[in-house]
C-alpha cells in the first residue's frame, strides 16, 4: 500500500510538473506556423532536442552585455531555454515574422526596461534557434 501512495505521489508531481514546461500560447501566436509551435513546445521541454536545434556558434549578445560585438554562444556554455512564466515575472512575449522562414520573438519586462530577443529560422524542414540576444536592458 505504502508503495502505490508513493507512485501515485510521485505520478501527480511529474503531471504537475510537465504542465509548468509547457507553453501557453494565446492572441496572436496562434497565427503562427503548426510545426513550428510542436517545435517551440519540444524545444522547451527537451534538452538533448534544444542543443541539435541551435545553430551553434550562435551569434547573439550575453546578458547583460548590450554593445557586446561579434558575440557568439558555445554550445558548451549553453543553458537551457525553458518556459517563462509571464505573468509571475511580469513580462510580456510578443512573435512577428521577418520573413517566411524567420519567427522574431521578443520577451520584455516592462518595469525593467529590459528584453530578451530570439530568432527562429525554418532551415530545410527543421526549425532552428538562429540568434539569442540575453536579457538587456532596451535602449533609450
Amino acid at each position: 500500500m505504502r508503495f502505490i501512495l508513493i507512485f501515485l505521489l510521485i505520478g501527480t508531481l511529474a503531471c504537475n510538473t510537465l504542465e509548468e514546461d509547457a507553453v501557453a500560447f494565446t492572441g496572436t501566436e496562434q497565427t503562427l506556423p503548426e510545426d513550428f509551435l510542436a517545435f517551440y513546445q519540444r524545444f522547451h521541454a527537451d534538452t538533448a532536442y534544444q542543443l541539435r536545434r541551435i545553430t551553434f556558434p550562435l551569434a547573439g549578445i550575453p546578458d547583460n552585455q548590450p554593445f557586446a560585438e561579434n558575440f557568439r554562444w558555445q554550445r558548451a556554455d549553453w543553458t537551457p531555454h525553458r518556459p517563462f512564466d509571464l505573468a509571475a515575472n511580469k513580462m510580456e512575449r510578443q512573435f512577428s515574422r521577418r520573413d517566411a522562414t524567420t519567427i522574431e520573438e521578443v520577451i520584455l519586462q516592462p518595469q525593467e526596461r529590459a528584453g530578451i530577443l530570439r530568432r527562429f529560422s525554418k532551415l530545410g524542414d527543421e526549425w532552428y534557434l538562429i540568434y539569442y540576444a540575453g536579457m538587456n536592458r532596451l535602449r533609450e
